[in-house]
């Protein structure tokens, strides 16, 4: 029964992509902001978003709060939207992602250094899935991106093949450093999401996040640290209908940081100003702060 059930919502989502997919992405702004409305009194998402800004934004007040919390769902809706959206137009994220010019010029004389490896980091904001289809492009390179493994196996696949554009492979969650140690050994840069809980048995060390200690995977410090990887840090926000590429470096190189939790703390840092500049793109629904 189990098996039928997780074979009716992959039906669904491919049904629902196909749909999603020969529509105009204008009209994604004012029907996210639509179904948010209809998310927010729903306690798992809007009372957990709601929850966990008056947590990292205790000097705002509850209309502001809220006001970002029904945002956050709006851009949490939008980027599912553009996800199944994206297959059908493919050269979309080369014609319309901006960066700033000193970024790139930068870019222009950056090249992936086999010897030493590249570590990418994003966090769940703007839209991540497509920083991590965009990756390659901008740095000019073939990215190998680790993803959370689904519970459904059928949408596992489904995502998979979405997500597994040319120049990018997928490693799933289980398992991953394998596949990690494998990526790097054959020249990709690395793409990773590190703003989730990871537990301490699973390599998971506590750092600050808006003032609260939270646990955070330390084996991509770990990597960046004995391997000599050069780090960015970085995404695509939405600036109304544009998108937009930042991208930001470490104060020092990784292999300078004493321990893999002060780089981590680095890492964790930089992605702290990035949400903080636009907090109404942040994947506020998580149970950031639950540890």
């Amino acid at each position: 029964m189990k098996k039928l059930w997780q074979y009716f919502q992959y039906l669904a989502a491919i049904s629902a992509g196909k749909l999603i997919s020969l529509l105009p992405r204008n009209w994604f702004f004012p029907v996210s902001r639509a179904i948010a409305r209809l998310l927010y009194p729903i306690p798992q998402l809007g009372g957990v978003t709601l929850e966990n800004l008056r947590v990292a934004f205790p000097e705002k007040t509850e209309k502001e709060q809220r006001r970002i919390a029904m945002a956050s769902l709006a851009n949490l809706v939008l980027v599912l939207l553009e996800f199944f959206w994206i297959p059908r137009h493919k050269n979309f994220l080369q014609q319309q992602v901006e960066m700033l010019d000193d970024e790139k010029k930068e870019l222009d004389s950056f090249s992936v250094d086999p010897e030493n490896g590249l570590m990418l980091i994003t966090p769940h904001h703007g839209n991540w899935e497509f920083a991590g289809q965009y990756l390659p492009t901008m740095f000019h390179c073939k990215v190998a991106t680790v993803v959370r493994t689904p519970q459904n196996p059928y949408i596992g696949q489904f995502l998979t093949k979405h997500r597994a554009i040319d120049d990018v492979e997928i490693i799933e969650s289980k398992g991953a450093a394998r596949g990690m140690l494998k990526a790097l050994k054959e020249g990709k840069a690395l793409g990773l999401l590190i703003d989730q809980n990871c537990r301490v048995r699973d390599s998971g060390i506590f750092v600050n996040f808006f003032g609260l200690p939270v646990p955070v995977t330390a084996f991509p410090a770990h990597l960046a640290r004995t391997r000599g990887l050069r780090v960015r840090i970085g995404g695509i926000y939405h600036d109304g209908h544009r998108l937009v590429m930042r991208k930001f470096c470490l104060p020092k190189e990784p292999s300078e940081y004493t321990s893999d939790e002060e780089l981590t703390q680095a890492f964790i840092k930089i992605i702290e100003d990035i949400v903080r500049e636009h907090p109404e793109q942040y994947l506020w629904m998580y149970r950031r702060f639950q540890y």
